[in-house]
């Protein structure tokens, strides 16, 4: 951490690909949005080891990726990319914490990708 003159303090975080021992980390992040907020509609959170295939699904290079923002103590956070599409939005269908929210729609063609180039 560091404090950038004006008595507010940051963390320095670098964005690197995630890891496999990044796992328990990763889970107990996302883990935290399930039981807290409706960002997800999972409503019990994942073991470990039942998030590995999806850690294995992303690749180091390329488009779709997992990275973490790393403190050098911890993880501050995560991002990913999937090709997928929005195909549409539905209001008012999912509800979570007594509330209806909007929920959309995204789709992945499972057909083969054309040969680049």
């Amino acid at each position: 951490m560091s404090c950038d003159g004006t008595g507010n303090h940051r963390v320095v975080a670098r964005i690197r690909p995630a890891q496999e021992d990044n796992l328990p980390e990763l889970v107990r992040i996302y883990n935290h949005y399930v039981r807290t907020s409706h960002i997800t509609f999972d409503i019990e959170p994942f073991a470990v080891e039942e998030r590995r295939v999806w850690l294995k699904s992303f690749s180091l290079e390329g488009p779709y990726r997992l990275l973490v923002a790393d403190t050098g103590s911890q993880l501050a956070g995560y991002t990913s990319s999937k090709e997928f599409r929005l195909v549409g939005t539905f209001k008012e269908v999912g509800l979570k914490f007594g509330k209806y929210w909007d929920v959309s729609w995204y789709e992945k063609s499972l057909a083969a990708e054309p040969p680049v180039g």
